[in-house]
Order: structure tokens, then C-alpha cells, then sequence
């Protein structure tokens, strides 16, 4: 019998201070064991001398029993290939206390730049932070540690015939890493273009 994960995001108010976030956290998750709470990784810099938001929400959640925020993966595009794959195979199931992220899952499109990757929009919209949340979560928690960057940069270069578009892919390849390791996010690996689009 194949296993079946259940995610149930519980959708949370723009705007708020990390108090009132901590606050609505716990009174949404009333009665439920949460084992571990993933925060976006930006959220880890410190941003005054003693403190990063990262501490002081992980000390609000303390106050109501909650666990520590944990750095959550932020590889856009094994995180976007594993959450595909993982919809594809009728291995989430969403509930419908998330109507913002049902929107906007089949509202997600490729990056035209690169066709692995979903698009960012040039203006914050709640539907990009509730697919970004989900994938903090879901792939945070469920995908498996990926090959080291060096063996997955020299793979996927060596299926690209063209120098000049090898070239061009290698000097993207390294610039994610880069990124990622200023994150400190999750080296990650997936491959396959992406076909962000409701189901015929």
C-alpha cells in the first residue's frame, strides 16, 4: 500500500508582528504535536546586534510550547522539481482550509530563463508566499539530501551538445549555488522540465 502524506498549511494573516504570528500559530495548531516549524531562510540574518527574526519568533513559539523555528531549504529548483513529482504521483493531498494555495498552485507558470524553475512575479503576491511556504515546508521535511553540487553541475552539463548553451547553463548552475550558499539552503538535485498547468 503506497504511503500517503497529508500537509495541511495553516493559513496565517499578512502583516502581523512575529507576536501576533506566534500568538495565531498556536491557537490554529490547538491539540496538535507540531514536531518542527520551518521559517524562510532570509529570516536568519541578523538584523540587530544581539538577535535575527528567526530568535526572537523561535522565543515567541517557546512561550506557547512550540518548537524553535528550523532554516528552511531554499532550492527553488530541485525544491519546484520534487513538489511536482510529488503531485504527479497523488502523493500530497491538500485540504481545503487552504483555499490560497489551491489557487495558486495551478496559477504557477516555468521561468522562461530557466524552464525548471517556477516564475518569481516582480510584485509579492499571497500567492507566491503560500506556494514558497508550502515548498519550505513539504521539501524541507520530505526530500532526500541531494548529490554534491560537483557530480549533478558536471551531469547536467554533459547533456548539453552546444557549447555555447553549456556555457551559458554552467554560469547559471553556479550563480544558484552561490545563492544557495549564501541561504545556506538545501544543495538539492531533481531534474525534468516542469509543466506548471491544471490536469486535462
Amino acid at each position: 500500500m503506497r504511503a500517503r502524506w497529508n500537509f495541511c498549511l495553516a493559513q496565517v494573516e499578512r502583516n502581523r508582528s512575529i507576536a501576533d504570528y506566534a500568538e495565531r500559530l498556536a491557537e490554529k495548531n490547538a491539540g496538535d504535536k507540531l514536531k518542527r516549524i520551518f521559517y524562510s531562510p532570509e529570516r536568519f540574518n541578523r538584523t540587530e546586534p544581539l538577535h535575527t527574526p528567526a530568535d526572537q519568533f523561535s522565543q515567541e513559539l517557546r512561550s506557547y510550547g512550540l518548537p524553535s523555528v528550523t532554516r528552511a531549504s531554499n532550492y527553488r529548483v530541485a525544491g519546484a522539481t520534487f513538489l511536482y513529482s510529488k503531485l504527479e504521483a497523488d502523493e500530497i493531498v491538500i485540504l481545503d482550509c487552504c483555499p490560497n494555495l489551491i489557487h495558486a498552485i495551478p496559477s504557477l507558470v516555468n521561468d522562461p530563463t530557466d524552464p525548471k524553475d517556477v516564475l518569481k512575479p516582480s510584485t509579492p503576491s499571497i500567492e507566491d508566499d503560500c506556494y514558497d511556504g508550502w515548498r519550505y515546508g513539504v521539501v524541507s521535511m520530505l526530500a532526500p539530501k541531494a548529490a554534491p553540487f560537483d557530480v549533478t553541475f558536471q551531469e547536467e552539463l554533459a547533456q548539453i551538445p552546444d557549447p555555447t548553451s553549456r556555457a551559458i547553463r554552467a554560469q547559471r548552475l553556479i550563480a544558484q549555488q552561490r545563492e544557495r550558499i549564501r541561504c545556506d539552503g538545501m544543495d538539492g538535485g531533481g531534474a525534468g522540465r516542469l509543466r506548471w498547468m491544471r490536469r486535462p
